[in-house]
C-alpha cells in the first residue's frame, strides 16, 4: 500500500531470518515506520507501535529468536523526539 518507501536498517540472525526497517508513505498519510520480516522467500510487513504517528525508524538489532529493537524518531517541529521500538 506504499507510494513510496525506503529501508535504513537491516538486521539478520540467520539467511531465513532478517528484519529490516524505515519509512514509507502512503497517499492519504504522514509517513509511517516500516518494518518488514525476511523469512528465506518473503517479505511480510510487521506491525509497528502507534501506526498513526508519524514517526520513521533507523536502526534495528536482533537476536536469534526474532527479537528485535528498532530506534528511530517521532518529527516535531525543528526538533524530534526519540523512539524505540521492540517486539
Amino acid at each position: 500500500g506504499a507510494i513510496s518507501g525506503v529501508l535504513t536498517g537491516i538486521s539478520c540472525t540467520g539467511a531465513t531470518d532478517c528484519t529490516a526497517v524505515g519509512q514509507d508513505t502512503k497517499a492519504s498519510s504522514s509517513p509511517q515506520a516500516l518494518a518488514e520480516q525476511w523469512d528465506g522467500s518473503t517479505w511480510t510487513p510487521q506491525q509497528t507501535a502507534q501506526p498513526s504517528v508519524n514517526k520513521f525508524l533507523q536502526s534495528v538489532s536482533c537476536t536469534p529468536g526474532s527479537t528485535c529493537t528498532a530506534v528511530g524518531a517521532i518529527p516535531s517541529g525543528s526538533k524530534g523526539k526519540p523512539l524505540a521500538e521492540r517486539n
